[in-house]
């Protein structure tokens, strides 16, 4: 090889090392960003992982939640419909008291008549003798 090519060769040798070292750093660099785009996405997943069991939580917290007011529902429809009970048989015994009440005030105001009626009648008889 005379100079010139030997010259040649180290100058394309040179270059290309330099090229080759660009090229590994360069690969070196989009390796780390796509590493720490990874950390990123693998950070979100793990939110998400989180969100989404937490919201399974509050599924499962709500749905027992319903459970418990369907029971109570109907528990309080039963309890409504005795204080229903209760309320009518309270009218009925006020309406039977009542009645009763008048009817004995009745006998009581035939009764006081008729003792006024009698003592009418004695004190008139009495008078006329």
């Amino acid at each position: 090889m005379t100079p010139l090519e030997r010259k040649i060769y180290n100058i394309d040798q040179i270059r290309l090392a330099y090229e080759q070292g660009k090229l590994l750093q360069d690969i070196r660099e989009i390796v780390a960003k796509f590493d720490a785009e990874l950390r990123l996405l693998r950070h979100d997943k793990f939110r998400m992982d989180i969100v989404m069991k937490d919201a399974d939580l509050r599924q499962v917290t709500l749905f027992e939640e319903l459970v418990l007011l369907k029971e109570y529902e109907i528990r309080e429809d039963i309890l409504a419909e005795k204080v229903a009970n209760k309320q009518q048989e309270k009218l009925d015994m006020q309406t039977k008291v009542g009645k009763r009440f008048m009817s004995r005030f009745q006998i009581l105001t035939k009764t006081k008549v008729q003792v006024l009626q009698n003592k009418q009648q004695y004190t008139s008889g009495n008078q006329s003798k």
